[in-house]
């Protein structure tokens, strides 16, 4: 019998005697943010063979794994239950839990999840196990992230940056489906307003024109925000307007106090120190970067 701590601390394939191998995906990379803000300390995928087992007595953080084949044992100190191919299951914080194979082969995505208050709800269970809402398309955001936080091709570092949002996005969306009746369209209303603030990212937005918008109050938007996207109102606005602005740098010409008026900032340095902030470097320090990469990438090609 194998025994593992559910705590990867480094991002390559770890093989095991069995012939079961865990990988961890690099959360710790700069474009790993969106992960990290929603509180995702560590994530990966299990490819287990054999008797394979690993758990902890007492978990720091909570426990999301997705079965993607063959089917697993979840012990919670409880009860032992079967999860199969297709099923998620989420073990809370503060209690034990162990995944032991079930099948010769099995193979799952899992998450580790701080136990802050976005997740208190997780708190209100057991360990469950059910279907899964996004699985197949979690397990493809998760191959693209790894892959381009990985790589040095053109773009590599934007294109990691999205895949992490989608998968905080896809995450997020499991976790909550189930636990809010409302959900669904409280999160259509939202999606409604920022895709106001993309089509006018120039627009001066502030909490309480937001508020506004969806017709509830600043102090609630501010929950509602940070349940659904694990960030404030104004974090996200920002979000928006430096996609957009980077955008615009990847494909326009357009002079950096231009694009620093289209995305809603009055002046370039203030947009610049902005872009700084999320992203760790200057507009045009990354257009010229990723335009090199372009050039470098077509020559090879031709």
């Amino acid at each position: 019998m194998h025994h593992r701590p559910l705590k990867p601390t480094i991002s390559r394939w770890i093989q095991f005697e069995s012939n079961s191998r865990v990988f961890c995906i690099p959360i710790n990379h700069a474009a790993g943010r969106p992960l990290r803000e929603l509180g995702v300390v560590n994530a990966g995928e299990d490819q287990l063979q054999g008797h394979f087992r690993a758990g902890t007595p007492c978990s720091v953080t909570h426990l999301v794994w997705y079965v993607t084949q063959g089917s697993v044992h979840c012990e919670d100190g409880q009860s032992s239950r079967l999860a199969q191919a297709g099923d998620v299951i989420l073990c809370p914080a503060q209690l034990p839990h162990y995944i032991e194979t079930a099948s010769k082969q099995a193979a799952g995505l899992w998450f580790h999840l701080s136990d802050i208050s976005q997740w208190k709800h997780l708190h209100n269970t057991k360990a469950t196990i059910r279907p899964a809402n996004d699985m197949n398309t979690l397990k493809r955001l998760m191959e693209g992230f790894e892959t381009e936080s990985l790589s040095s091709t053109p773009l590599s570092e934007s294109m990691s940056l999205h895949y992490a949002e989608l998968i905080s996005l896809t995450l997020r969306r499991e976790l909550l489906l189930n636990s809010e009746p409302a959900y669904g369209a409280i999160h259509q209303r939202l999606n409604a307003l920022w895709k106001d603030v993309e089509f006018k990212p120039e627009y001066e937005w502030t909490t309480e024109c937001l508020a506004e918008r969806v017709n509830v109050s600043s102090s609630y938007l501010y929950k509602l925000i940070a349940t659904h996207f694990g960030c404030s109102p104004m974090k996200m606005v920002l979000r928006l307007r430096m996609k957009r602005a980077e955008a615009l740098l990847l494909h326009t010409d357009l002079a950096i106090d231009a694009i620093a008026s289209e995305v809603g900032y009055q002046t370039a340095y203030a947009f610049s120190n902005a872009y700084l902030k999320h992203t760790n470097q200057r507009p045009g320090a990354f257009r010229s970067k990723a335009r090199k990469k372009l050039l470098q990438a077509k020559n090879n090609d031709s």
